[in-house]
């Protein structure tokens, strides 16, 4: 098996960590541009949906694919693997989850609203489509930038060791009592 050497590893983590730095961050701006501030006209509702949509085109988009393909390449040419920690299972899981979630409903929201909202015009300002969208970007969004939060704790606490290490330190653990 070929494996990255210590400077390209370094390399990967710094690009991985850019990448995770733009998701998080980006998630963060769009919760921060949705609950601050209520737009009071049809212009203003469509400036707020079109930030949106350019901070998810992006820099969201972006950092998640790069957090994905970033990921792969720690697993494929690194020692870390897919399955050997269950941390990486786990991170494994939730990425492709919040990808495809992010894909198939919180783009469309956003997307969406853009169109609503450059179509309807003051109108936009009461329409169903519109609010709905708007509360499930909020509820939804707030959840999957909590998510991201929680990735970054697993990605540092690594909290769920392999079978092998876990063995191991029960082991040193009891020959030391």
């Amino acid at each position: 098996m070929i494996y990255l050497k210590a400077g390209g590893q370094k390399f990967l983590k710094i690009v991985h960590l850019i990448c995770a730095a733009l998701w998080i961050g980006s998630a963060f701006s769009m919760l921060i541009v949705l609950f601050l501030g209520t737009p009071e006209n049809g212009n203003q509702l469509y400036m707020r949906s079109y930030a949106l949509k350019l901070i998810d085109d992006l820099i969201l988009i972006p950092g998640a694919i790069g957090c994905l393909v970033t990921g792969l390449i720690y697993s494929i040419f690194t020692k870390w693997g897919f399955f050997r920690h269950k941390w990486i299972i786990v991170k494994w899981i939730m990425t492709v989850a919040q990808i495809s979630f992010g894909t198939f409903a919180l783009g469309p929201w956003i997307n969406n609203n853009v169109i609503l909202a450059a179509r309807l015009g003051e109108a936009a300002l009461t329409d169903p489509a519109v609010l709905h969208n708007l509360s499930m970007s909020k509820t939804w969004g707030t959840i999957q930038a909590l998510l991201l939060l929680i990735y970054l704790v697993v990605s540092v606490q690594k909290p769920w060791r392999s079978i092998k290490a876990q063995s191991q330190t029960s082991n040193k653990k009891g020959a030391a009592i």
